[in-house]
């Protein structure tokens, strides 16, 4: 079960702050609240957030190094000496990569520009390059989103007569390269005023240094897709950074971002920092995870359009599209083998396969992290394993894996995300030993899956008003989230599916008492099974094309549990309950060794509730068993307070649950119903319950001597589906698989490999007690 917590650093404001800021800027109290919570907390602080533009930049000479970069820059073009620009390979290096080449270029200068092979190289500069670099008549260096780490390479440089500019916002170490060029605001020494630039925002300062403000400005658009999608706080210069770019992307994109969004189906007159973030900057990222980042380079660093810009572009959307499915497959991959070694409850899910790109891994453990509440470290290679670590809520991985920094090859990273590059030869003892750590540094709360909300509100205070402040909050990123909203104890009122192809959304009237308010949860059907009549939500509010209205856009929910959970658990599983209730009447009679009572079985399930909140699976087979189940007072009560829950087949939790079955993941199992080989409860209540369910199946020797001549009649026809007889016969479903499966083993039936039912042989004298279900059946009745 999910648990909702606010976003940390969040204050609670008080009401005559609110009434203040309301006052002053015109949002509604919410809003205004919102922004007291996130440190906005007066009107001239809310002034500058609400009205982001240029005269809030600082004064790019102020960056440490800048002065005399200018100075090595301006000598380069005079004397026309040629200059490499040398950027990563992600969409920050790149696009402010291309904005410097585009700049140099448009300055007349000799220019080249290049990136490192990340699956070869790897990241930064290395010697290689800089000894191609200056065989190729550089100069001049200047890095982009890199170098900060480089002593070796820029002595290397230097040692072949090639000067370097470093231009980076990366950490830096207690040594630096030995370059008088290092403009990096995290330098220990540095004074400038906002230390969050990205690396392309770093580079937008040196042009605006290099010329003036608008020049700089002619770039802004790519500048602002390389910051958004770089994942740096959208506070301060990143906000303005974001602002004015989004701006240039709706009227005046540059020609390759122009080409790309055309290539992707992409609209750019509406584009927000989520379509920047989730269209544009994952088809950038995608050429360097996939191969090299060069193809992404020829499209950013076009000035007009041509066929060969929209070629590039169209190519560059297929190689997204690949990198989609490569991170599905991984996903698959990665999916079959906990379940196929059970690691579902290890504290750190770690798994290699030689096959797996490590350029898109880190996509994948993402996933998978998000998915099973645990840190997952996901490894490709062959000689090598290279892996990437994706972490969870207050679990630091960087931290974990540190402690056994002496075994990797290659480490590095921060809290929620590491890399590291081992031999294969280590995995399993590495894995066993990071278990161990993280069993012994952290309690197993943890695990339980958590998602930040920045406002409780009811559906009453959803309003047009809210919407349209909340898009005043834009442009939304790191430190400035979409608000995300809890609504807590809601009835979902007139739930049904919606959309193409399966209809997978769910659409609902969200309702606490009279107040209602119109929601929507997308792909409700892949993740969940079960549908609840209360729950509580995160949600983001919006305004609904359709109906004019606002709405809310559910993002995660939890069930509350009620009957109606409990039948909807029920419909969800009615399959396997049936199956279950037939197949376990077919078997000998219950030993009674194997027989707990309700007091002996809830005593039992008292203990295993307390030892972990986490690993137990209490298995019911019918329907009958279930009813019966929750209606004990023990469980209705661990259901209710969360000690245990309802296990919906499309949403994996490690926490205690009642399923159809075994649950995955969940070693520890109770049973209830028939005790054939395990410990089950079992008494004469539960099967006073299991008998008045098999009197409604049971179909008498009269009535299926019916049921034959009629079924003769239809598969002279042609074959037919159990459902498709059912129906004809008029038979609800439990009826009509009792009289098939009597039928089926008495060996009447002729079916095909597919199910489906072809004939009803005839001729042949059988007595019905030769069929087990029957013999079940008649015995537990007449019992």
């Amino acid at each position: 079960m999910l648990k909702f917590i606010k976003r940390e650093g969040m204050s609670e404001p008080e009401p005559e702050q609110t009434a203040l800021l309301q006052k002053q800027t015109g949002l509604c109290a919410q809003a205004a609240g919102l922004l007291i919570a996130r440190g906005i907390s007066t009107p001239a602080l809310a002034k500058r957030f609400l009205h982001p533009g240029p005269e809030q930049l600082h004064d790019p000479l102020l960056l440490p190094d800048m002065a005399a970069a200018v100075d090595r820059i301006r000598k380069a073009l005079a004397q026309r000496e040629k200059i490499t620009v040398f950027c990563d390979y992600d969409a920050d290096g790149t696009t402010g990569g291309c904005a410097l080449y585009r700049y140099l270029k448009d300055n007349g200068a000799e220019a080249a520009i290049k990136t490192p092979n990340r699956h070869i190289e790897g990241y930064g500069l290395n010697k290689a390059a800089v000894e191609q670099i200056a065989a190729e008549g550089s100069a001049l260096i200047i890095t982009v989103d890199c170098g900060i780490t480089n002593i070796a390479e820029t002595e290397s440089a230097h040692s072949l007569g090639v000067d370097v500019i470093i231009t980076d916002h990366h950490e830096c170490g207690d040594t630096l390269p030995d370059t008088p060029y290092i403009i990096n605001a995290k330098r220990k020494d540095s004074t400038y005023p906002d230390d969050r630039l990205a690396g392309c925002g770093v580079v937008f300062k040196l042009i605006h240094a290099l010329s003036s403000l608008p020049v700089a400005m002619g770039y802004i658009d790519l500048i602002a897709i390389g910051t958004i999608t770089d994942i740096v706080p959208l506070l301060g210069e990143n906000r303005v950074i974001a602002y004015m770019g989004l701006e240039k992307l709706r009227k005046k994109p540059s020609a390759g971002v122009s080409a790309l969004a055309e290539a992707a189906g992409i609209s750019l007159s509406g584009m927000t920092s989520y379509g920047v973030s989730f269209s544009l900057g994952p088809r950038i990222n995608a050429a360097g995870r996939m191969d090299t980042a060069h193809l992404a380079i020829d499209i950013l660093k076009a000035v007009k359009s041509s066929g060969a810009l929209c070629q590039n572009a169209r190519e560059l959307c297929a190689l997204n599209d690949q990198r989609r499915q490569e991170v599905g497959e991984i996903m698959a991959d990665a999916e079959h083998m906990i379940g196929e070694q059970d690691i579902y409850s290890e504290p750190v899910i770690m798994l290699a396969c030689p096959e797996w790109n490590t350029g898109v891994i880190g996509i994948a453990a993402a996933k998978i992290a998000e998915k099973y509440a645990r840190p997952c470290v996901l490894l490709g290679g062959q000689e090598r394993l290279i892996g990437s670590a994706r972490s969870i809520e207050g679990v630091n991985i960087y931290e974990a894996l540190a402690a056994f920094a002496d075994r990797y090859e290659k480490f590095g990273g921060h809290a929620q995300a590491a890399g590291l590059t081992i031999a294969p030869e280590i995995l399993e003892d590495l894995r066993r030993d990071l278990c161990e750590y993280l069993r012994t540094h952290y309690d197993e709360s943890v695990f339980i899956g958590r998602r930040v909300y920045d406002m409780a509100l009811k559906t009453a205070d959803v309003s047009q008003a809210l919407v349209d402040d909340i898009n005043r909050l834009e442009p939304f990123g790191q430190g400035n989230e979409k608000p995300a909203i809890a609504i807590k104890n809601a009835v979902l009122k007139m739930p049904r599916f919606v959309g193409r192809e399966d209809s997978p959304h769910l659409k609902f009237t969200m309702a606490q008492g009279d107040d209602m308010c119109g929601a929507l949860a997308f792909y409700y059907k892949q993740a969940h099974e079960l549908v609840p009549d209360r729950a509580d939500f995160i949600c983001e509010a919006n305004m609904d094309g359709f109906s004019g209205k606002p709405q809310l856009i559910v993002k995660d929910i939890v069930f509350r549990h009620s009957p109606a959970l409990e039948e909807s658990f029920a419909a969800a599983n009615a399959p396997f309950l049936l199956q279950g209730f037939f197949d376990e009447l077919a078997q000998p009679a219950a030993a009674k060794m194997h027989m707990l009572t309700a007091d002996a079985f809830c005593a039992k399930l008292k203990t295993e509730l307390a030892k972990s909140r986490f690993g137990l699976c209490v298995s019911v087979n019918t329907r009958p068993a279930f009813d019966y189940l929750v209606s004990l007072p023990l469980v209705q009560e661990a259901l209710k307070d969360g000690r245990l829950a309802l296990w919906d087949k499309k949403t994996y939790t490690p926490e205690n649950c009642i399923a159809c079955g075994q649950a995955a993941g969940h070693g520890r199992v109770m049973r209830v119903g028939m005790p054939l080989e395990h410990d089950a409860l079992w008494n004469e209540e539960i099967k006073d319950c299991y008998r008045s369910y098999a009197i409604l199946c049971f179909a008498s020797r009269d009535e299926l001597l019916a049921y034959h001549k009629k079924l003769l009649q239809l598969l002279a026809r042609r074959p037919r589906t159990a459902d498709e007889l059912a129906r004809k016969l008029g038979l609800d479903k439990a009826k009509a698989v009792f009289a098939l499966r009597v039928f089926g083993e008495l060996e009447l039936l002729v079916t095909e490999k597919n199910g489906r039912i072809t004939a009803l042989k005839t001729g042949q004298k059988k007595e019905l007690r030769q069929s087990a279900c029957y013999r079940g059946f008649e015995d537990l009745i007449n019992e």
